[in-house]
């Protein structure tokens, strides 16, 4: 049985654009691919975006040039149901990159692609959930074939693999084992096999669908011309995002209730809500990471582009409490702005991130972000990511069930340019049965400042929450710290031994203009 998915194209390249690819696939809508024609491509290194395909036709070859970050070629970070496919060749001409390469991407594909002349590995697969491999060829005198890392439920169908290394390895790492392999119809020439860790179960065969992805190669989704809309009720937000140029533009939205998900991946986008008050226009969805491949997968809205603003909206993913994670906005772009939201949801509410990071321990890109007189609600975790973000003048509003921790900052390393700052901040909430805190740290070194802030909900007295990450504490490495808390839940005296009470010198090291400036001096005010 044979499922297609058939993609329309957003865009349609030959050699001579090559040094455009990466900008096409930062164009692309969701579902939609990017088609490389016949001919030879040199490209430096090319970042997948989510639900997007890179698609090489038949006598295409893609070819890496110049030095590539961290030793990656194609890179897909956190990017559900992306990858590549065709009948075409990426040649490592031998490049010691990993050729393609998945973090943390559910879903990831690679169907009918030759991998040819690496000098390492030619397809690596880390923290991925259903990777879908078939009817691929790998072929150099040097390196390896694929490995699976930490992957869960992977299927590798109907491909060659000639390589002096492991053809394949399946290897468990800190981060998790590798589970539920199937391998079917593979054949192996000239290396050492399927090389497993000593408890990764043996591989079961395969008969789960071939999926054949196709591309069109007529351009169906170009980018519009209109520099400034307007969308009223019963239209489509993501149509008039759609109808911009590549360079954005302002679209203003009427009052009304907008059931959608959408996708801001042009720079310079500017939505606003025509009334003043927030409640009044509202852009709602509910997906959740068990129905939507994963907690990166699910927001209402997504901001994957540079200087953007959004202001008096409400965002809401209306999943509801105990469905588990359910974002409503998901930004990861820098010099990003929103004003007077209403941010609304339960478990992992907003997702201010960086863009990409090259492991589970970075590198990361910086990624800057200001939120102000915004209105945030949710509980477990419900502010996370490893952004450089302030909010200034927000309330932050502890949803009326589940335990809840205002913050799950996520700073990979000490060196990681990253952190929260609450400034003039309220925090609130009612009594529960469980506790609320002001965070945990999703990753050891996370960094939350909180300047002059007034915690109006029951906080725990001891402010802030341990997560053992790898069976480790991770208050200890973690930056947490107040200036000139008040209210009902400020304590003081009784706060978590490894956090900070600042003094008024300490705290204006945490001066937001500063905390935000970078080297081109950002100023969102």
């Amino acid at each position: 049985m044979i499922a297609e998915i058939l993609l329309g194209a957003c865009a349609v390249l030959t050699p001579q654009d090559a040094g455009r690819i990466q900008q096409a696939l930062n164009l692309c809508k969701p579902g939609d691919a990017v088609v490389l024609k016949a001919g030879h491509y040199r490209s430096g290194q090319l970042l997948l975006p989510r639900r997007v395909t890179l698609f090489l036709d038949r006598g295409a070859v893609l070819s890496p040039t110049g030095r590539l970050p961290e030793n990656k070629f194609i890179y897909s970070y956190q990017a559900a149901y992306s990858g590549v496919a065709g009948g075409g060749v990426i040649d490592g001409e031998g490049s010691p990159a990993e050729l393609m390469c998945s973090y943390e991407s559910t879903g990831f594909r690679i169907n009918g692609i030759s991998l040819r002349n690496g000098s390492g590995i030619h397809a690596a697969i880390y923290k991925t959930i259903g990777l879908q491999m078939m009817d691929f060829h790998i072929e150099s005198n040097a390196g390896s074939g694929v490995l699976l890392s930490n992957a869960v439920d992977p299927v590798v169908r109907s491909g060659t693999i000639r390589v002096p290394g492991d053809e394949i390895a399946l290897k468990n790492s800190i981060l998790g084992p590798t589970t539920g392999v199937k391998i079917g119809g593979v054949t192996f020439e000239g290396g050492r096999g399927i090389v497993k860790d000593r408890d990764v179960r043996e591989p079961e065969s395969s008969d789960a669908p071939v999926i054949a992805i196709l591309a069109e190669n007529e351009v169906k989704h170009q980018p519009g011309t209109a520099r400034a809309l307007t969308v009223k009720a019963g239209e489509s937000v993501q149509k008039a995002i759609d109808a911009l140029p590549v360079t954005g533009g302002d679209i203003t939205i009427k009052p009304g209730t907008y059931r959608e998900v959408v996708t801001i991946r042009k720079p310079n986008v500017h939505l606003h809500g025509e009334d003043p008050d927030p409640a009044k226009t509202v852009i709602v969805y509910n997906n959740r990471a068990s129905n939507s491949g994963g907690t990166f997968n699910t927001a209402t809205v997504f901001v994957e582009a540079d200087n953007v603003t959004i202001d008096h909206l409400s965002i809401v993913n209306d999943a509801g409490s105990g469905q588990g994670q359910a974002v409503a906005l998901h930004v990861t772009g820098d010099r990003d702005t929103f004003r007077k939201l209403r941010i609304i949801g339960a478990q992992d509410t907003l997702f201010s991130a960086s863009r990409f990071c090259y492991g589970d321990y970075g590198p990361c890109p910086v990624a800057r972000q200001y939120f102000a007189d915004c209105f945030i609600e949710g509980n477990t975790d419900f502010i996370f990511g490893d952004s450089k973000a302030v909010f200034d003048h927000c309330e932050l509003h502890a949803a009326p069930t589940g335990q809840v921790m205002y913050t799950a900052q996520s700073r990979h390393t000490k060196e990681q340019d990253s952190g929260y700052i609450f400034v003039d901040c309220r925090f609130t909430g009612e009594p529960r049965n469980g506790p609320i805190s002001l965070g945990r740290s999703w990753r050891p070194y996370a960094t939350v400042v909180l300047l002059n802030a007034q915690l109006d909900a029951p906080i725990i007295p001891e402010g802030w929450t341990e997560w053992l990450r790898f069976g480790f504490p991770t208050l200890p490495t973690a930056y947490y710290a107040e200036y000139n808390s008040k209210g009902p839940g400020a304590n003081p005296g009784k706060r978590e031994k490894y956090s900070h009470q600042l003094t008024k010198e300490e705290a204006a090291k945490w001066d937001p203009k500063k905390f935000l400036a970078g080297d081109d001096n950002w100023n969102p005010k």
